[in-house]
């Protein structure tokens, strides 16, 4: 129910935006998102990127799994 210090967790975007949705299914284009995540068909990230930047490949359905995952927390607070 906790964010890491520089983000706000799930459960803080979907009780304090109204357009969480919408945050949600956009995410991969938002900063800093492309700097650390690409889907699996997309190509691999530059060779000069930094180092410290640790990527994560994801599938359409890892996509699909997380806005369902928000969706349950949304109930629930309801």
């Amino acid at each position: 129910m906790t964010g890491i210090s520089s983000t706000p967790s799930f459960m803080i975007m979907i009780s304090a935006l109204e357009d969480w949705h919408e945050r949600f299914e956009t995410f991969l284009a938002r900063r800093p998102h492309p700097a650390h995540l690409r889907f699996e068909n997309e190509p691999e990230r530059p060779p000069d990127s930094p180092a410290t930047l640790a990527e994560v490949v994801l599938t359409s359905d890892d996509l699909e799994a997380i806005l369902a995952y928000a969706e349950t927390l949304a109930i629930s607070l309801r």
